[in-house]
């Protein structure tokens, strides 16, 4: 028998831990958005870690640009995550963490 486990269709917050005022809101990649195969793939590994990135984020906190608070869009998601490799590093790592290895449960939920 296999449990299902729907928590992982939910968003989480995420602390970056270099720096508690960073929370990052992350989800879930489905399959259906696709899957990176070695020598078998049209686009780049960094290309499909900026998909995945752009579609796992939906939310930050404690990211700031010249102007103050920086929105939380495509263009400043591929900045950032193209510029700012510690940020970029730690999101993969806990989109992985958070729902691939199935570390999700109800109380980490939102």
């Amino acid at each position: 028998m296999r449990k299902i486990n729907f928590a992982k269709n939910k968003e989480v917050w995420v602390e970056y831990p270099e720096d508690k005022d960073i929370k990052f809101k992350i989800r879930a990649f489905p399959l259906s958005q696709g899957m990176y195969v070695p020598g078998n793939s049209d686009e780049s590994l960094f290309e499909y870690y900026n998909k995945k990135v752009q579609y796992c984020v939906t939310e930050w906190q404690g990211i700031e640009g010249e102007e103050g608070a920086l929105e939380c869009n495509a263009e400043n998601k591929h900045y950032l995550f193209n510029y700012e490799e510690d940020l970029f590093l730690f999101v993969v790592t806990e989109i992985t963490r958070t729902f691939e290895n199935n570390d999700i449960s109800a109380e980490k939920k939102t």
